[in-house]
């Protein structure tokens, strides 16, 4: 089931949700689903969030996204600075 986090906590979207089975809250880095997942429980839901988000779900990063993992595989994180 895919609820956009700014909407997760509405009254029709926590409906769906089902009280008596975990639910595993993801994003793309993992930061969000932590936040989200943390109140869910509050809520008395059986939530956790996807460490790592969907970067972390698979070890084939033409699956994820045409970025490298952090950290492991970047030593530095280039800086722009303005055009």
């Amino acid at each position: 089931m895919n609820i956009p986090s700014a909407s997760v906590f509405e009254p029709a979207s926590l409906a769906k949700l089902p009280l008596g089975r975990r639910i595993v809250v993801a994003d793309y880095n993992g930061q969000t689903a932590v936040a989200t997942s943390y109140l869910l429980s509050i809520l008395g839901y059986n939530a956790r969030g996807l460490q790592f988000g969907m970067m972390g779900w698979s070890k084939d990063d033409k699956l994820i996204a045409p970025f490298k993992r952090f950290p492991a595989d970047q030593k530095d994180y280039p800086i722009e600075v303005g055009k």
